[in-house]
């Protein structure tokens, strides 16, 4: 999935890298959307800023689950910058917030209170982020958060990706491998 949030156009590629779909979120309806995410049946989770509403939607903009007002049930207006969904669970982070939890139907549950984060993976009950140069797992049954124990240093600017017990580094243009 790529998200061009300045022209509000999405874009879904395969794992060739070829592209599969374009939305063009303006046309759909959206006009603030800043969160964007597959869903686990192809289609596409949208956080519109506008309506403070996270909404499911198909290739053609029809609607199909949604959450409800978001700045009601939380109290703020969110400026969402992540999402992801993971097992029939759908992960929303705003950094001043932390990472919203809604279920498959775009039902909000709950913040897990983990704030200034960006990006994250979910890995089976885990949450894995990286805040202020140190990579952190958070459990989501447990609500245990410990820092990874790492031989190297992390800087600001890394990207991380962790798959099959290694930790991928893309930094300063060096892509590194270590196992963790």
């Amino acid at each position: 999935l790529l998200f061009f949030p300045d022209y509000q156009t999405v874009l879904t590629l395969d794992r060739t890298l070829s592209v599969t779909g374009q939305f063009n979120l303006l046309q759909l309806g959206f006009q603030g959307a800043k969160a964007v995410g597959t869903s686990s049946d192809g289609l596409l989770w949208v956080y519109d800023e506008t309506s403070f509403l996270l909404k499911k939607i198909t290739a053609d903009g029809t609607v199909i689950a949604q959450s409800g007002d978001l700045s009601l049930a939380i109290g703020q207006p969110l400026h969402p910058v992540f999402l992801v969904e993971r097992e029939q669970t759908v992960f929303m982070a705003d950094p001043n917030v932390g990472v919203l939890v809604f279920d498959a139907f775009g039902q909000y549950h709950k913040i897990i209170p983990i704030s200034g984060i960006a990006e994250f993976q979910v890995m089976d009950d885990q949450l894995v982020y990286f805040r202020e140069g140190q990579l952190w797992s958070f459990h989501l049954t447990a609500l245990l958060e410990r820092p990874f124990s790492l031989t190297f240093e992390l800087g600001q600017a890394a990207k991380l990706q962790v798959a099959n017990g290694i930790l991928y580094v893309l930094e300063n243009g060096d892509l590194t491998a270590h196992r963790i």
